[in-house]
């Protein structure tokens, strides 16, 4: 079971089947190489990660899996 708070109220579900982690993990196995590592021409360079706990004001979405372009400062 996981749990989250929406709007001061705990909300638990069951956690998901085995399909999207095994969609995320194939997915990610097809970015990464060109996306992260620049590998068969890919731009490389991206941020990807499974899972992220990603804030939105007063609420936290957890996607399955997140990409984007890394920015670099001088």
């Amino acid at each position: 079971m996981t749990g989250e708070i929406i709007d001061g109220e705990l909300i638990v579900t069951p956690r998901p089947s085995r399909r999207p982690p095994l969609a995320a993990s194939v997915l990610g196995s097809e970015i990464i190489p060109p996306y992260y590592l620049g590998q068969g021409g890919g731009p490389g360079g991206w941020i990807i990660i499974v899972e992220p706990e990603i804030g939105l004001g007063e609420h936290t979405m957890v996607p399955d899996l997140a990409a984007g372009e890394r920015k670099i400062s001088n």
